[in-house]
């Protein structure tokens, strides 16, 4: 299977577990407004590669991998470098606030509204996390 260009903005929860949907696809950094912000230029890809299912006791997750890289600014040489990242996701979809905050200390917990699950806002937040606070390149002259 092709990769698609673009990702939804959002789909809905139950019918992608019903499917055990596959959610893949690229992101560009123009798509993706907060992480522009922190990114040195205007260059950045992520691919996606998420898989919808139900577990035997019945809860949903969505799971898979996010993986590209940014350009960011070293915060000890001013320099740009390219921060290449791959995160694992595993999140338990719940549909409830009280859900969510029983299983935090469990597992990922996603809260969905109204069925729709926020495809993009979700991985745009876990690469936000993956970060450095402090980016710091690798060259052997940064000091």
């Amino acid at each position: 299977m092709t990769v698609p260009h673009i990702l939804p903005q959002r789909i809905r929860a139950e019918s992608a577990v019903r499917r055990r949907q596959r959610i893949e696809g690229r992101l560009g950094l123009e798509q993706l407004e907060r992480l522009r912000e922190l990114a040195a230029g205007e260059t950045g890809q992520l691919e996606t590669r998420l898989d919808a299912s139900a577990d035997a006791d019945g809860s949903w997750h969505v799971r898979g991998s996010l993986e590209g890289r940014l350009e960011l600014v070293c915060e000890r040489c001013a320099e740009t470098y390219d921060w290449s990242f791959d995160i694992d996701v595993d999140w338990r979809l719940v549909e409830s606030e009280a859900e969510e905050q029983r299983l935090l200390a469990e597992c990922e917990p996603v809260l969905i509204e109204d069925d729709w699950l926020p495809v993009r806002q979700l991985i745009e937040d876990e690469v936000l996390l993956a970060v450095p606070v402090m980016p710091v390149c690798e060259r052997n002259t940064c000091r």
